[in-house]
């Protein structure tokens, strides 16, 4: 309903032809192809894109902005807006940010992706966002793990709405996040013993010298010319390195401890889990 009131208005036709004259947009939009879509992007989006931040002028305009960053932070801020302004993915995003804020929409009417201010901009498409809410999720370098999981909402929620959304958080929680993080945070009663058994082992292995290696896997068919190879290979493939230990530390800190060998070695099992389990199984110490 307000999409389709929204789009009566003759101030909004007047802002949407500006903006498609900036884009290089039709008139009427690039039509519904995904072809002339897919065209559109890659000529007038990457392509400009990428011809714009190589361009001499653009490359010394951005370093004499760099420039005013010590000197006049206000100016700085500025002109470097006005100058990324001019890349085409900034504009468009620029321009819906201000349809947002002078029309006083929702938010989803600009980050919906297939539908909203963007596709009626681009395809002349009339396509509300179907949600007030969304599921965000923020990943770690190289998309490896999910920082955090949250609902963002664009109005207040009814009641199905907010089920729903709950519903999906949870279900997202329990496919992203690891059991580990669910798990109450406090000490356990003999976490900090456990904690002591294993700081006592890693520094005392540390001063000992590791009394074999064991290779398996694809070490194992491998002939190391020299030591030097030898080590190499070995960083190349640690998880095909086994080592073993001198045994007497177990049976110093056991005794130290009064505990038995077989306790201590326990601990150190399950310490190594939670570290794999908390931190991954590179931070293992070997």
């Amino acid at each position: 309903m307000r999409f389709k009131l929204l789009i009566t208005l003759p101030c909004f036709q007047k802002d949407i032809k500006r903006i498609r004259g900036e884009l290089n947009i039709p008139e009427n939009g690039i039509g519904e192809s995904a072809n002339s879509h897919r065209s559109w992007y890659e000529k007038e989006i990457i392509q400009k894109g990428d011809k714009l931040s190589n361009s001499k002028r653009f490359l010394e305009e951005l370093k004499k902005i760099s420039i005013l960053r010590q000197k006049d932070y206000p100016e700085y801020i500025k002109r470097n807006w006005i100058l990324h302004d001019q890349m085409p993915v900034n504009k468009l995003n620029n321009r819906l940010e201000e349809l947002i804020n002078k029309y006083k929409l929702p938010a989803n009417f600009k980050d919906a992706l297939f539908g909203g201010l963007r596709m009626y901009i681009i395809k002349n498409s009339i396509i509300p966002p179907t949600n007030n809410w969304v599921i965000e999720q923020n990943t770690r370098e190289k998309g490896t793990a999910v920082k955090w999981i949250s609902i963002k909402t664009y109005a207040s929620l009814s009641q199905k709405e907010l089920r729903d959304a709950i519903d999906t958080l949870k279900h997202t929680q329990k496919y992203y996040f690891p059991r580990s993080l669910t798990v109450d945070t406090r000490a356990k009663p003999q976490f900090d013993r456990d904690l002591e058994i294993f700081k006592e082992l890693v520094l005392e292995r540390a001063k000992k010298p590791v009394r074999r290696k064991k290779y398996s896997g694809y070490l194992s068919y491998l002939k190391p010319k020299n030591l030097k190879e030898k080590r190499q290979l070995e960083k190349l493939h640690p998880h095909c390195v086994e080592t073993a230990f001198d045994e007497t530390i177990s049976r110093e800190v056991a005794k130290k401890l009064k505990m038995t060998p077989e306790a201590v070695k326990q601990v150190l099992t399950k310490m190594r889990a939670r570290i794999k389990e908390f931190f991954g199984e590179e931070h293992l110490e070997r």
